[in-house]
């Protein structure tokens, strides 16, 4: 593609024009007013929207292109307009409603201002959220996220005649949080734009349906409509060619040696290998020989070939049969092959897309360990190692040729930004109108004008008056006309809502990926001037005088403008401004829509910048998500792949890989699995047999057309009893050897069985909050069962608890958090992995804890619910690797719907015939590690009972305190545990502890002296024990001053307990481990000691106290050491240092008895200056405390007594500085 197609290519989009009166591809991206404020009646609303839509035959052919590509267009886009209009029509029937289920109201909505962003002008409204009755928790709603469509109206129109159409741009937590909040809007129209500050607005909200998820899949299939696909006779008439893409005819010679994994040392036999299939025509098949060399199986390895070589390749790839290791295998053989020159473009790039964010960077990751170079689309990728490969990445680090070209049109574009604020700061003012404007304008006559341009009367403003001649003229009638909002205060947070679920709205948070945002990707806030529209003052108007035209008209022919009677002087100066505001509109317009076209040549060059960046890094892969696939269509049409490969393809709308049908592309790969997750579809209505907008592409080719296929058939996840539980839905597949490996998959700890079906009926309830199902004596027990599995030394991230209903997440958190976290700690608490069915497809865990939740027979009949979905369904009970646990009320889900019946009744079959199910008593088996005992757990209160064994008692001890446990048998070992005797130590104070014997000693009496000891480091065991304390590790804490984590590694150095051993004090700084330099956080974990700065040391030292009687038998004083004065603390201490102690470590350790302090106060163990020479041990030390009068702290210094390191001056002697 030269560069003239290039920049015709990418013009296309960014300047893409429906057609005009030409049905469906004569729409515009946005809805309109009439299709969100049709003027219908609330009743016939669904029948006519549903006859213009039509049917949607998934079991046939299409009749022609443009039937296939307006059914999907029309569906969506219904989809996505529904709740709003929905909402509209609400509101206009009762203007005074507050928020409902299905609407948020948002008034008192007034212009602020526009952002000149590089995405185009961007409209600044400030809104009251009072009809919510709640307060708004901005930081985790999902209310106005970005992409969500709005409707706007007039406060007094009401949506009656006038109704507007806006795309929400930017949302900063910043701004949302202030009174009154803010929110960036897009209008779907220039012609829309409102400027008046003073109008007052109405905005509504549909809680269900992003729009934004279907807005580019419309404009790609506007697209697809205007050129030709080869893909298209299969999509539309369902034709059973197996043809090769036109490529793989051309030349179907490849490069094979990439997935040969396993080729024989031998010299001459490995070169031959090498030598046949490096250059392999793979048009006639592939040989069996390969797979002695390959690790692929039989399925794979012709799944592969598929891949390769069909202009249509579906791959069916049943849980745990390895699709995405499939994908891997056949896109880095691809890709060789571009590199290897088998194909004439070198610079040719694949396609990669997925549904959702987490599956386009698992593939990404896979591909980028195997070597291939990739890049990412997409604003907002939660994995950091996919984020280096981002687009917006790329561009930074690449210098390209067409920067200049984006730089002059950015330059362009400020100049327009100029003239608007001009244009803004003439009709806008904080003060009011000068009349020489509106003579100017032709509002008002030269001889009106005249009439208030003399001298002024000398009149004089009242404090916060307007000033001015026409502020003379209007005198009381003038009024601050501002929109003033008090935002309402509510007691109840608004609960956190579930909308747009199951969809990936972090592909619309910002679009970071647009090639004219040069913010950063972590920024949720839009950049570009913000041009402020602002009018403070205008006339007063009084209701008794509105509608009175004729007068009106009458007072505005007079020349001369005092004679127009004070109250009149206020509606007047308003029509002034009205018409002002109207002649100057045009204008504005004119500006804001030339600013729009240079917005939009500033992405047509910068997506050109992109194309260039991704072919100078040799690029071959570019992944992003399937709504993707349309947002960047631009980039990816001048891009020119050839290829397209869709993981996870069952997930994604028809419409969504349709859209993305290049002209270049030759080649679609679906890979994915129909029998699990379907599209998502927020109108119920659409999702049912007669629209089917959530059978995908991937099904409807697979399951009704019956096109050519390959599946996978040999399972690499579950053991085979747990595999057994899926055979009545995936009949043919079977195991690999490496589940049957138990080294690999060994039995679950605590268990006699890996799998089991409790069944019990406990009622399910509902969350009052998110009205989202939830059974609480469920949740209890699972989480007693997850902690019963910790006991039994299972680790936390081996775990994940499942379940389908949201409501059912919160229970459980919370009660993972209750009873988890203090047995465990934070570390364990946030190990344990707790998700929803939908957001799991793809993972995989060695145990999984399945909650079924729904357990209500209404009117003797039973409730599924979405449990009863089946694929959902199987997605549950094919994620475990080697432990398997359900639970749930199995008898209400097997005689439910049909499709509940068929696929809970199957489950239950199977556990029963495995003997992992007793219908008649429903207990959980636990098998005691210690002793082999089986007992059994009928509720959440059996397990709390046990401490992960038996009911046999413990017989060991703790240690070091000698106590025998009392405890029933448990796995764990006692230093993980703490000991509940009661504790036996004698304080300092004198005093004994009142605490248990593993806790924290605190004195019986609380006196005052325990008070003063607890803020000094104390023994934990004895009075008189000495404790010591690391000041520094090693020169590599240089200048870190903050706190960081405590490593246990430290303790080899030193003689002292265990952390969960020793006690801890409390000084003003926090509490404080009395064995160890470091503070104790608010959830348990050792920090280290004071923020220290260290310069690096090679003396050896430890210094020590001595106590007085050791100072006078040495004869050291402080006068001897001259370092004491009038006003300092007469005592000192003399310290030996004695040098067996390991480099780059320093050491203070000290006695600290109540009968000798030495001097010290506490400040002593808050800063501590250390000089030591570098290449001299000192012998002794001196410790001085003194008052320091400046600012009152008490500090300590540590001197020498060595006279070699006394000598401060000398060249040769440098000293380091310890500070803590």
């Amino acid at each position: 593609m030269d560069s003239q197609d290039l920049h015709d290519t990418v013009a296309d989009h960014v300047n893409f024009v429906p057609l005009r009166d030409n049905g469906w591809q004569g729409l515009p991206d946005l809805p309109t007013a009439g299709e969100l404020n049709p003027p219908w009646s609330s009743g016939d609303i669904s029948q006519t929207v549903m006859g213009v839509l039509g049917r949607n035959d998934i079991t046939r052919a299409y009749g022609s292109k443009d039937h296939y590509l307006e059914t999907h267009y029309r569906l969506n886009r219904e989809e996505g307009v529904a709740f709003l209009r929905s909402g509209v029509r609400e509101f206009k029937e009762q203007p005074w409603m507050g928020d409902t289920e299905t609407t948020m109201v948002y008034t008192k909505v007034a212009v602020k201002g526009y952002l000149m962003s590089a995405l185009g002008p961007v409209c600044r409204l400030q809104f009251s959220t009072e009809r919510a009755g709640k307060r708004i928790q901005w930081s985790v709603s999902s209310r106005l996220t970005p992409g969500t469509v709005v409707a706007i109206s007039t406060a007094t129109d009401s949506f009656r005649s006038l109704c507007s159409t806006a795309v929400v741009m930017g949302r900063n937590i910043e701004d949302l949080a202030k009174s009154p909040p803010t929110i960036d809007i897009k209008w779907a129209e220039t012609e829309q734009m409102v400027f008046d500050p003073t109008e007052e607005l109405v905005m509504i909200e549909a809680r269900s349906g992003f729009y934004e998820a279907v807005r580019h899949t419309l404009v790609g299939l506007q697209h697809v409509a205007r050129s030709n696909s080869p893909l298209l006779k299969y999509l539309v008439e369902g034709s059973m060619q197996d043809n090769s893409p036109q490529f793989i005819k051309n030349n179907g010679r490849m490069d094979l040696t990439s997935i040969l994994h396993h080729i024989p040392d031998h010299g001459d036999q490995r070169q031959e290998i090498l030598n046949k299939y490096s250059n392999f025509d793979v048009r006639g098949g592939m040989p069996n020989e390969i797979r002695k060399y390959t690790n692929l199986d039989g399925s794979q390895f012709r799944a592969v070939h598929r891949l390769l070589t069909k202009e249509l390749a579906i791959c069916q790839g049943p849980p745990g049969t390895g699709k995405t290791y499939t994908s891997v295998q056949a896109l880095q053989c691809m890709v060789n092959n571009l590199t290897a020159g088998m194909r004439k473009n070198p610079e040719d790039v694949i396609v990669v897309a997925a549904e959702t964010n987490h599956a386009v960077d698992q593939i990404l990751t896979h591909l980028i360990k195997a070597g291939v170079s990739v890049v990412r689309l997409g604003s907002r990728t939660r994995d950091e190692d996919i984020k280096g490969f981002s687009l917006f990445n790329l561009r930074r680090n690449v210098k390209s040729v067409q920067s200049r070209d984006y730089n002059n049109v950015n330059a362009a574009r400020q100049r327009i930004i100029r003239d608007i604020e001009l244009a803004v700061a003439e009709i806008f003012s904080k003060e009011l109108l000068d009349p020489s404007v509106l003579h100017e304008y032709g509002i008002i006559t030269k001889d009106q004008f005249d009439s208030v341009s003399g001298e002024s009367w000398g009149w004089i403003p009242a404090p916060g008056r307007p000033n001015g001649i026409m502020a003379e003229w209007l005198d009381n009638a003038a009024r601050d006309v501002q929109i003033h909002i008090k935002q309402s205060v509510f007691d109840v947070d608004e609960p956190l809502d579930e909308r747009h679920d199951g969809v990936d709205t972090a592909e619309w948070e910002l679009d970071v990926d647009d090639p004219t945002n040069d913010s950063s990707p972590d920024s949720f806030r839009l950049q570009g001037r913000f041009v402020e529209i602002k009018r403070k003052w205008g006339g007063e108007n009084p209701e008794s005088l509105a509608g009175n035209t004729p007068m009106l008209l009458r007072h505005l022919a007079k020349n001369d403008l005092w004679d127009i009677p004070e109250k009149w002087r206020g509606p007047i100066y308003e029509y002034w401004h009205k018409k002002l505001l109207d002649i100057r509109s045009d204008a504005l317009l004119r500006l804001f829509a030339n600013y729009t076209r240079i917005c939009n040549n500033l992405k047509i060059s910068g997506w050109k910048r992109d194309v260039e960046c991704i072919k100078t890094k040799g690029i071959h892969v570019i992944g992003c998500t399937t709504t993707g696939l349309s947002k960047y269509r631009g980039l990816l049409a001048a891009l020119e792949p050839k290829t397209l490969l869709v993981e996870e393809a069952a997930q994604s709308r028809e419409a969504h890989i349709a859209a993305a049908l290049l002209p270049s592309l030759q080649q679609l790969i679906l890979v994915g699995d129909h029998q699990q997750l379907v599209p998502h579809c927020d109108v119920p209505g659409l999702a049912d047999g007669f629209h089917n907008l959530t059978v995908s592409m991937f099904e409807r080719l697979v399951e009704y057309l019956h096109l050519p296929y390959t599946i996978l058939n040999q399972q690499r996840r579950m053991i085979p009893e747990i595999r057994s539980v899926l055979n009545p839905f995936y009949p043919g597949l079977g195991d690999h050897p490496v589940v049957m490996d138990k080294t690999l998959r060994p039995d679950v700890p605590g268990m006699p069985v890996n799998l089991y079906l409790f069944n019990h009926d406990w009622v399910e309830s509902i969350d009052l909050e998110s009205f989202s199902k939830l059974n609480t004596e469920e949740a209890m027990m699972v989480v007693r069962f997850a902690i019963y599995l910790l006991q039994n030394q299972v680790r936390p991230e081996q775990i994940t608890i499942l379940t389908f209903y949201r409501g059912q997440v919160k229970k459980i958190r919370k009660l993972l958090r209750q009873y988890m976290l203090p047995l465990f700690g934070p570390e364990v608490h946030r190990g344990v992995r707790l998700s929803t069915v939908d957001s799991y497809q793809g993972e995989e865990n060695d145990i999984i804890l399945l909650s079924l939740v729904r357990s209500n027979f209404r009117k003797n009949h039973a409730v599924a619910g979405f449990v009863g979905d089946m694929n959902r369904s199987v997605v549950s009970i094919s994620r475990a690797k080697r432990g398997f646990y359900i639970f749930g009320n199995i008898d209400n889900l097997a005689s439910a719907t049909e499709t509940s019946r068929f696929m809970w009744g199957n489950v239950q079959r199977v556990f029963e015939g495995l003997g992992r199910y007793s219908p008649a008593a429903s207990s959980l088996p636990l098998r005691c590690q210690n002793h082999g005992n089986i007992t059994y757990a009928a509720n959440a209160e059996d397990l709390q009972t046990r401490h992960g064994g038996c009911f046999e008692k413990c017989t060991g001890n703790f240690q070091p305190c000698g106590h025998q446990c009392e405890r029933l048998c448990h796995p764990m070992s006692h230093d993980k545990l703490i000991c509940q005797h009661a504790c036996e130590r004698k304080l300092q104070c004198g005093h004994s502890c009142r605490n248990i014997c593993g806790d924290d000693c605190h004195c019986e009496q609380n006196c005052a002296q325990f008070k003063r000891l607890k803020s000094l480091p104390t023994s934990s065991d004895q009075a008189n024990s000495v404790s010591r304390f690391q000041v520094a590790n090693s020169a590599e804490d240089t200048a870190v001053n903050r706190w960081t984590n405590w490593q246990p590694s430290s303790d080899r150095v030193l003689e002292r307990p265990a952390p969960s051993m020793t006690q801890t004090v409390e000084t003003n700084t926090g509490f404080h481990d009395t064995f160890r330099p470091v503070r104790i956080g608010q959830d348990g974990q050792r920090l280290t000691g004071r923020p220290i700065i260290v310069v690096q040391q090679q003396a050896r030292s430890q210094v020590q106290v001595l106590d007085k009687e050791q100072q006078q038998q040495n004869g050291i004083s402080s006068n001897e050491s001259g370092s004491t004065s009038s006003s300092t603390t007469q005592s000192a201490t003399r310290l030996q240092a004695p040098s067996s102690l390991p480099q780059q470590q320093a050491y203070l350790s000290g006695e600290h008895d109540d009968s000798s302090n030495h001097g010290l106060s506490d400040a002593f163990f808050q800063k501590v200056t250390i000089r030591v020479k570098r290449d001299r041990v000192p012998n002794e030390w001196e410790v001085s405390s003194e008052d320091d009068e400046e600012d009152g702290d008490q500090y300590t210094q540590l001197r020498s007594h060595n006279e070699d390191v006394e000598d401060q001056d000398n060249d040769d002697c440098e000293s380091d500085l310890i500070t803590f």
